[in-house]
């Protein structure tokens, strides 16, 4: 995906009905768009919580007026279960209580907050159970195409939880042996089911990458929902040339994943 396409469709992704419109504009796979919308959830709630959290009791005047949670979670293009969170917390709900209402909201008692406890895990795109448990499935997924792609590949590894026990930090997949590809030798392939915008890139280098390269030489980063500029081909890592990166693109073929 081009850079500048990127822009506009960040820019333009707020809700999870912005994907559906974008999807059908655009010809994009939802599933690339629920990965750009969550990211940018993740970090306006990073930059915004505290704040907004300090405007609680004027976010529970507005509710006990009769504006409805998600209407308010929407005027603030914030997430519905955490704006949620912040006005019935102030109206005295525990802690306890907030997870009861968001795995069992049919038993709420309250109509009115179970009517609009369930409004809001309907469009839910993050901080949901359901939401959560999206992520972690594709999680696995995505980790488990690696791993039968290289069992049919012949390749042997060290799994990130076997690797524990040697390194501190460790990659999804680390190789027993160097595996070659497109002319490259990889020692690592690490799993991303995320977009590889830019500021993920970074991050994702900073945070893990680049001590891999350190310690194992040059690996391979897959991020499974694309990156910007990509070509559905193995190219140079914008931040070391030690690591590769592609998307799925690359891993549909015969001989990949």
């Amino acid at each position: 995906m081009n850079e500048d396409l990127y822009k506009r469709l960040y820019r333009r992704l707020n809700k999870k009905g912005d994907v559906f419109k974008l999807a059908e504009i655009f010809s994009i796979p939802q599933e690339v768009l629920f990965a750009i919308l969550s990211q940018k959830i993740v970090r306006k709630t990073k930059r915004d919580y505290h704040g907004l959290k300090k405007q609680s009791s004027k976010l529970l005047k507005q509710w006990e007026s009769g504006k409805s949670l998600l209407k308010i979670s929407e005027e603030r293009k914030f997430s519905p279960v955490l704006v949620s969170s912040f006005i019935l917390r102030e109206n005295g709900a525990t802690k306890k209580e907030l997870r009861e209402y968001l795995h069992h909201p049919y038993e709420i008692e309250d109509p009115r907050i179970r009517k609009e406890i369930l409004e809001i895990l309907k469009e839910e795109v993050v901080y949901s159970p359901e939401a959560a448990e999206i992520q972690r499935k594709n999680g696995r997924t995505a980790e488990r195409k690696i791993g039968e792609w290289l069992d049919r590949e012949h390749v042997e590894y060290i799994t990130e939880s076997e690797a524990r026990a040697l390194h501190e930090k460790t990659p999804d997949f680390l190789l027993k042996s160097p595996f070659s590809l497109d002319e490259d030798s990889i020692m690592w392939v690490e799993s991303k089911a995320s977009f590889g915008d830019k500021i993920q890139m970074r991050g994702d280098y900073h945070r893990q990458l680049k001590h891999y390269v350190e310690l194992f030489g040059k690996g391979l980063v897959i991020y499974w929902h694309g990156y910007i500029d990509d070509s559905c081909a193995v190219q140079n890592f914008p931040y070391d040339s030690k690591i590769l990166i592609s998307n799925s693109c690359v891993v549909e073929g015969e001989k990949n994943v």
